[in-house]
């Protein structure tokens, strides 16, 4: 079963002292029976996005501040 949704973002405004919320549309999901999601925004109407599950990545050497990888030699660090 398809399932849609609409996007919207909320502006707020005051009307005679009072705060009310306009939902306004910027775009659209669908998610199909396969798990493919698709969205598309009104400021982009030629394209479409998928969204993917985020799968977790095996773990990166650290990084100094230099963007050199440093590695553990005989538990110490040095940096090349």
């Amino acid at each position: 079963m398809l399932r849609q949704y609409f996007i919207n973002t909320p502006k707020k405004f005051t009307v005679n002292g009072e705060e009310k919320t306009q939902w306004l549309p910027v775009g659209s999901m669908r998610i199909l029976d396969n798990g493919q999601i698709f969205i598309q925004m009104n400021q982009t109407p030629d394209t479409t996005f998928m969204a993917f599950e985020k799968e977790e990545k095996p773990k990166q050497p650290a990084q100094n501040n230099t963007g050199d990888y440093i590695q553990p030699v005989n538990n110490a660090e040095v940096s090349f």
